[in-house]
């Protein structure tokens, strides 16, 4: 019999970073979707029963375990991903560390169902609190099914410490998710308490998945990303500014198809996304990046839940430039649409309709060919949306900044503070004060990068007072300041005087705009790396025209075509809009001419 699994020496164990694995009912699905994913598994079952605190089964269609393989996959360090020192650098499989199954045994009771293609009959073991208690041969079509009852029964005191059956479920409901979206060609099936939660497409569509997961109108506001280096490869799904949540929780990355949960990769795809979202506001996002083996090592956290990379640098400016260069090259202006009364025939959303639009994407799915069935044709147009979100958002697109906005021919301003302006068939509204924000904003930093500041001189020097606190910012930033087009002295124990400003301040530059500029920094340590841009953004603001400023035509037509050769013409940098649109078709509707 050829064995895979063998018990590793005394050696290579030590090398192995342990830990305790098992946390809550969540912990063992991942690790035993984990197992199921390794196994080659194409179908995965979830079934879950008060929040995975009495029951745990997980069914998978993979190659499974021989009756000796089945009995040593519960003895600690026992793994048939790893042989040597060398192969924990080299690890191709979500699992390797052989403490996944021997640490779920240790805290609950486990019977294991497993049959191998070789074999005419499946094993059965059944374990309590790490000790197995019975091996028998059972008919068995094949592949592998856990179930895991009464977890923490041996430790009460851990188990006083899980939350509710609604809390634990929607852990495993938020983790089976990222893992459909990380496997698109697997179909995950999820029920709690009798009534299914996820029924994945499983048809290798990522942007199925999407829709399955956050809806349709999620993934019509995400774009396809692919960038490939000598290094690194990175593709998969971010959404449009106007798609943003309060968190990171709609955020999903897999390296080499590990789901990984680490700062610096979210913070890079963010980064790409600078001056593009509102404060505190994060991109919905499902990329994956693909790296050489031995250049990351998953060997650094007990649940794999976080890797290290040979060059975290590279790894962050690649991703980073790579989101940038995607969402800058797409139109951005939000599109304004007049609510229509919903028909009457509309059904509420239960269960049972969610469970219908299911149904219907894995039919859509399942009749690319053209022979839809009726009920399938009745919904078409859902069919052409999704075509439209997978061949639109595939397109390879080169940065022109003339092609972001269109041609637009100014009308007037309403409110002193909105433009009006026309296209051929789109009506604008441009917020003044945010779009020449932008436009001063990517000047202040393109001169800052070139050391050209343009400054111009105060007739009159005038000093500012600042708290010994503020004033010291400004002192250890003048470096900065100058680069802008400030002149900035020492004056005093608490003084300084301004001698110049950036050419941007059209208007007479008083003290308050100063101290405003020292009021949006304050917050930020001395020497912070993000400082600078802190600085030039409020610059920017301070010197931008005002809501309530009037305007001319020959302004407004100057400012429009300033905007229009930005490379972000769509929000100001604190990410607000400048601009958003109305289809002729809308407005049509909207007086019932069509």
């Amino acid at each position: 019999m050829n064995n895979k699994i063998r018990v590793l020496d005394e050696k290579l164990v030590n090398k192995i970073a342990a830990g305790e694995i098992v946390e809550r009912p969540a912990s063992v699905v991942k690790e035993l979707i984990e197992n199921s994913i390794d196994a080659g598994s194409s179908r995965i079952s979830i079934e879950i029963v008060d929040g995975g605190k009495k029951y745990i089964k997980v069914v998978d269609d993979g190659i499974g375990m021989n009756f000796i393989d089945a009995q040593l996959a519960f003895e600690r360090h026992a793994t048939s991903k790893i042989f040597n020192f060398e192969d924990l650098y080299k690890v191709k499989t979500l699992g390797f560390r052989g403490e996944a199954l021997p640490s779920i045994a240790a805290v609950s009771m486990v019977c294991l169902k497993t049959k191998t293609d070789e074999e005419e009959l499946g094993t059965c073991l059944n374990i309590k609190a790490g000790k197995i208690v019975e091996t028998s041969k059972i008919g068995w079509p094949g592949g592998t099914s856990i179930e895991v009852s009464n977890i923490f029964f041996n430790t009460p005191a851990r188990l006083k410490h899980l939350k509710s059956a609604a809390t634990e479920f929607s852990y495993i409901s938020d983790l089976v998710s990222k893992f459909t979206l990380g496997n698109p060609e697997k179909y995950f099936k999820l029920t709690h308490n009798g009534k299914v939660i996820i029924d994945s497409p499983g048809n290798e569509k990522l942007i199925d998945t999407i829709i399955n997961v956050y809806g349709l109108d999620a993934a019509k506001s995400m774009v396809y990303i692919e960038e490939e280096t000598s290094d690194f490869r990175l593709y998969g799904y971010i959404s449009k500014p106007e798609l943003f949540r309060g968190n990171r929780t709609h955020q999903s990355f897999f390296v080499n198809g590990r789901m990984i949960k680490d700062y610096l990769l979210s913070k890079a795809v963010e980064e790409g996304y600078k001056t593009l979202l509102p404060r505190n506001s994060y991109p919905v996002f499902v990329l994956n990046l693909n790296i050489d083996l031995d250049r990351v090592d998953v060997n650094v956290h007990p649940s794999k839940i976080k890797v290290r990379f040979d060059d975290e640098k590279g790894v962050y400016v690649f991703i980073k430039e790579a989101v940038q260069k995607h969402i800058l090259s797409k139109r951005l202006i939000p599109g304004f649409e007049f609510p229509e009364p919903k028909p009457k025939q509309d059904l509420p959303r239960t269960e049972d309709n969610i469970k219908q639009q299911q149904i219907y994407l894995t039919e859509l799915n399942s009749n690319q060919s053209g022979n839809l069935t009726t009920e399938t044709k009745k919904n078409e147009y859902l069919h052409k949306k999704r075509e439209k979100i997978l061949n639109e958002e595939k397109v390879s697109y080169k940065y022109k900044p003339q092609d972001k906005l269109p041609e637009m021919v100014p009308l007037s301003q309403l409110f002193n503070t909105y433009i009006l302006a026309q296209s051929k068939d789109e009506f604008f509204i441009i917020d003044q004060h945010a779009a020449h924000e932008r436009i001063i904003y990517e000047s202040l930093l393109e001169n800052y990068e070139k050391r050209k500041a343009i400054k111009q001189t105060i007739l009159t020097p005038f000093s500012v007072n600042l708290t010994y606190f503020e004033k010291n910012i400004v002192i250890q930033n003048l470096e900065i300041f100058e680069r802008l087009g400030y002149e900035i002295e020492d004056f005093g124990e608490k003084t300084i005087l301004i001698r110049s400003v950036p050419s941007f301040f059209n208007k007479k530059f008083v003290d308050k705009h100063f101290l405003s500029i020292v009021d949006g920094i304050v917050s930020f340590p001395i020497k912070n790396s993000k400082i600078e841009n802190k600085i030039i953004t409020v610059t920017a603001c301070r010197a931008a025209i005002k809501a309530s400023d009037r305007l001319n035509l020959i302004e407004i037509k100057k400012l429009l075509d300033q905007l229009k050769q930005t490379r972000n013409p769509y929000t100001c940098p604190h990410g607000r809009p400048t601009i958003v649109s109305i289809s002729q078709n809308e407005l049509m509707k909207k007086f019932k001419r069509i």
